[in-house]
């Protein structure tokens, strides 16, 4: 088994502010990944690697809307 992890010290500044989604976190599922992140999109809107992203002037907006009972529906 080669563990791999995210490097979420970055110079792009994606991973400022980032949340783990609840995804695989309490019931572990094997092979079906560790954690989604929900992150600033890159610029030009890249494809992530499973992540949710979103853009920059957005995340502002959506932290004081964040707390512990609040349900975040992705579709």
């Amino acid at each position: 088994f080669h563990a791999g992890h995210e490097r979420l010290w970055r110079e792009d500044g994606l991973y400022n502010v980032i949340f783990v989604l609840d995804y695989n976190f309490r019931f572990r599922k094997a092979r079906a990944g560790s954690a989604i992140f929900f992150h600033i999109a890159g610029r030009g809107w890249p494809p992530t690697e499973g992540c949710v992203a979103i853009a920059p002037a957005d995340m502002p907006r959506l932290i004081p809307r964040l707390a512990a009972r609040v349900t975040m529906t992705i579709r």
